[in-house]
């Protein structure tokens, strides 16, 4: 998928999921801006990892356009990116 379906998917989550589209916990506005799907290293693996590539944790940044405060969502959770299969 690609980044600008990725942020569709995301607004289309948050649109369902968040109740009045959220308020920003810090500036208290609702003006988010959704970011494309980053993957974060995981800095600890498990010790039965076996497969060859370093885990990874992927999110979608979304950031309020006031104030820059950022909430990362799992984006498998969402159902923007699929679990990697091992």
């Amino acid at each position: 998928m690609d980044p600008k379906e990725q942020a569709t998917k995301v607004k289309e989550w948050i649109d369902s999921h968040w109740r009045g589209r959220g308020r920003c916990p810090r500036c208290g506005e609702g003006n988010w801006t959704v970011k494309y799907v980053v993957s974060l290293p995981l800095t600890a693996v498990p010790a039965d990892w076996t497969r060859t590539d370093h885990p990874v944790f992927p999110v979608a940044p979304v950031v309020c356009g006031k104030c820059g405060y950022v909430i990362f969502l799992d984006a498998i959770a969402i159902g923007v990116q699929r679990a990697a299969e091992g």
